[in-house]
């Protein structure tokens, strides 16, 4: 489809923006406003190591008009994204760590020259979201997000680090004019003086640096390590190269750290535990690297497994293609953190495992056999084995436009070009549509993601329940999604999401029990998805919930907190159960 407003983007830009369009079933017809969304697309793939969603994106748009000069804004906490004030709230009252927060703007601009005034706008913009009492208008996207800065600001003392980092992004060619570059100084030291950051980085971002950060979000992660301290292990079925040894903790680092210092939170996808904070075991560790002694790190620690699918050797130096850490998620964090000592010292070293396999099942097993004898639970390991490759294969039944890829793996289909991501469906969007749609509780699933995982991700993963739902309830996701890409619904709605999964069901089936015989909650399945996959009935089904959304929150549409509260839930419960009356009295009435 042509562009209907034309700008001067160079051919090669224009063609990655069009295929990223394509990959995520955007509107193609607003250049300005389909940059923007590439631009914060590739800001957040480098940042992320792609480990995200479009819906993470789509919150860090701030919207058109009282945008504050800011086309972007998002939060990382510990590397995750977190993208609305209750999210936040929620991780805020859950800390067991002091954590580390970077806070990113973009600004994309479609013009082929960078602008000194543009850059200081940019920069009083972030000056402004930053004070407690901002002088510009704020539209509701970018009041909310002010409201999530303020509560960082005031949880400052439970922060290791306090960052933030702009990009200002244009399809001009950076060449450090002096001019420019001053007006980079400028502006930041206007955010510097404001005294929230620790530390604040003003980063240019040109064509040629932009198509580098989209090339690399196709492309799996591959990392080259000196690694001479090893033994090659047994022969074992369906492992290529296995090596056993010691490895410089700084030759670590270069494995889970990109070129920016930033941590690649993807690695820990396969690693059934999060950072578990200050444990006496990461104490202890902390402890040791900052002892007199910190090469009795190779003495004390258990090492960490990774696991590759490909690797090429020269000598002592190794090179991974698509790797996990799935053993060592606590030692990795805590080298991170203390990674400053260790670049310092040289007589680091950690015990290590490294893997080269293929196979998924013989990843699948080495997961289970390094976290097995530790204080992980049963059903955390099914949920990151049997579970998803029963999820993968009947995902893989579906074909054309109702084909979903279920990922087993982080950037599983990274590869594939043939892959739309707004298609794909990992284990954390998988447990929030089934929570919403089957659970009955859209509130939650609309939370912070580690509560939900922590209180749900047991009874939702283990085994019982029929594919059928995990498919049904992320196709109807997909479905609403596609229709706010392209603007059929306004941004504004996309916070509802999860109580539309709620909603349909209901509406469809006149239920919404949790309890469900198997056979009686496939039928109904099976009953939701032919609606979906009609485009007309479909587009009605979720037109029709929208206006129930508009009735029920009313004046309270664009509250921060509405989606929180159960009695929200409620109300669009008792409105949806009228609906179906009124419908069964107009059927009976013909």
């Amino acid at each position: 489809m042509a562009n209907k407003t034309q700008s001067n983007l160079d051919r090669v830009t224009r063609s990655l923006m069009d295929k990223f369009a394509e990959n995520n079933e955007l509107s193609h017809d607003n250049d300005s406003a389909l940059f923007e969304e590439f631009a914060t697309y590739c800001v957040v793939s480098k940042l992320m190591d792609n480990d995200f969603t479009y819906e993470d994106i789509d919150e860090m748009q701030i919207g058109n008009g009282n945008d504050g000069g800011i086309d972007s804004l998002g939060i990382l906490i510990n590397g995750e994204f977190i993208g609305n004030l209750t999210s936040l709230s929620d991780i805020l009252d859950h800390l067991t760590q002091k954590i580390d927060v970077l806070v990113i703007f973009v600004q994309a601009k479609t013009s082929q020259t960078f602008d000194s005034v543009q850059i200081r706008n940019f920069g009083d913009g972030i000056v402004d979201v930053l004070k407690e009492a901002p002088h510009r208008r704020q539209n509701e996207s970018l009041r909310e997000k002010w409201k999530m800065l303020n509560l960082l600001i005031n949880n400052f003392s439970e922060f290791r680090t306090f960052r933030g980092r702009a990009y200002y992004v244009t399809n001009g060619q950076w060449t450090r004019d002096q001019d420019l570059m001053a007006a980079i100084d400028l502006a930041k030291t206007s955010v510097d003086a404001e005294g929230v950051f620790k530390e604040f980085e003003y980063l240019p971002v040109d064509a040629t640096l932009l198509k580098n950060y989209y090339s690399n979000s196709r492309t799996k992660v591959s990392t080259q390590i000196d690694f001479p301290l090893k033994v090659t292990m047994p022969l074992v079925p369906e492992v290529d190269e296995g090596w056993s040894g010691f490895l410089l903790a700084s030759e670590f680092l270069k494995l889970i750290t990109d070129e920016n210092g930033d941590l690649r939170r993807s690695l820990f996808y396969d690693n059934v535990r999060d950072f578990q904070g200050n444990t006496p075991a990461n104490k202890g560790i902390q402890e040791t690297l900052e002892s007199d002694h910190p090469e009795n790190m190779s003495i004390l620690n258990n090492g960490v497994t990774i696991i590759a699918n490909k690797c090429d050797t020269l000598r002592d130096l190794v090179a991974l293609e698509n790797y996990q850490i799935v053993n060592g998620c606590q030692t990795s964090y805590v080298l991170y953190n203390e990674r400053e000592h260790i670049h310092e010292n040289y007589r680091v070293y950690l015990p290590v495992k490294l893997i080269v396999t293929s196979s998924a099942e013989v990843s699948a097993a080495v997961t289970i056999g390094n976290n097995s004898q530790t204080e992980v639970k049963s059903e955390a390991l099914l949920a990151l084995t049997e579970v998803p490759k029963e999820l993968e294969r009947f995902f893989d039944t579906y074909t054309g436009k109702k084909h979903l890829y279920y990922e087993r793996r982080s950037n599983q289909y990274n590869d594939n070009p043939n892959v739309e991501k707004t298609r794909i469906v990992d284990i954390r969007l998988s447990l929030r549509t089934y929570s919403s749609m089957f659970y009955g509780i859209p509130h939650v699933a609309s939370r912070w993601i580690g509560k939900l995982y922590k209180d749900y991700s047991a009874s939702v993963f283990d085994g019982t329940h029929a594919s059928e739902t995990f498919y049904t309830s992320a196709y109807a996701l997909y479905k609403f999604n596609f229709y706010i890409r392209r603007k059929t619904f306004e941004r504004k709605y996309s916070k509802f999401k999860y109580f539309i999964l709620y909603m349909i069901r209901l509406y469809l089936t006149g239920d919404s029990d949790k309890n469900t015989p198997r056979k009686k909650i496939i039928e109904q399945c099976h009953q939701i998805d032919e609606v979906l996959w009609n485009d007309d009935q479909c587009l009605a089904l979720m037109d029709k919930m929208v206006s129930v959304i508009n009735e029920v929150a009313s004046d309270n549409l664009t509250s921060n907190v509405l989606t929180d509260k159960k009695s929200f839930l409620i109300s669009l419960d008792e409105r949806v159960r009228e609906l179906r009356v009124d419908k069964a009295n107009k059927n009976i009435s013909k």
